[in-house]
């Protein structure tokens, strides 16, 4: 099932549609430029993920959270990565979200103690299901 999410260069983007596309993100204080989504991120895994977090509305179709605070965006990296077997998730999605690793391993586990994490994680566990 494809759900319309957005759109990017007047192009109509569907969640079930994406296999590669060109992320620009800011990463230690430089812009880079990658043409492909890690590969971890392109399997059929990870497409149904990318599909059930993006009709809840927490990434876009480039796997870039949406409107997410740094604990949510924490919770969501650990959340996937113990899904899809990414035994580096503060690094890969720190390139990719264009965040320090330690950063975002560090909002995680500000995540995993708060009341707000724990009901975040909930309604995540929640968009995954099925």
């Amino acid at each position: 099932m494809n759900i319309k999410i957005g759109t990017m260069n007047g192009d109509v983007i569907e969640s079930g549609a994406v296999k590669n596309v060109t992320n620009h993100y800011h990463y230690y204080g430089k812009e880079q430029e990658e043409t492909a989504l890690p590969e971890v991120l392109t399997t059929p895994q990870a497409q149904d993920l990318l599909d059930k977090l993006g009709a809840a509305g927490m990434v876009d179709a480039r796997w870039q959270p949406t409107g997410l605070k740094g604990e949510q965006r924490g919770l969501l990296a650990g959340e996937v990565a113990a899904r899809l077997g990414i035994s580096t998730p503060w690094v890969l999605f720190g390139q990719l979200w264009g965040e320090k690793p330690d950063t975002l391993r560090s909002y995680f586990n500000k995540g995993m103690g708060s009341k707000n994490g724990t009901d975040f994680l909930d309604r995540l566990k929640q968009a995954l299901k099925g």
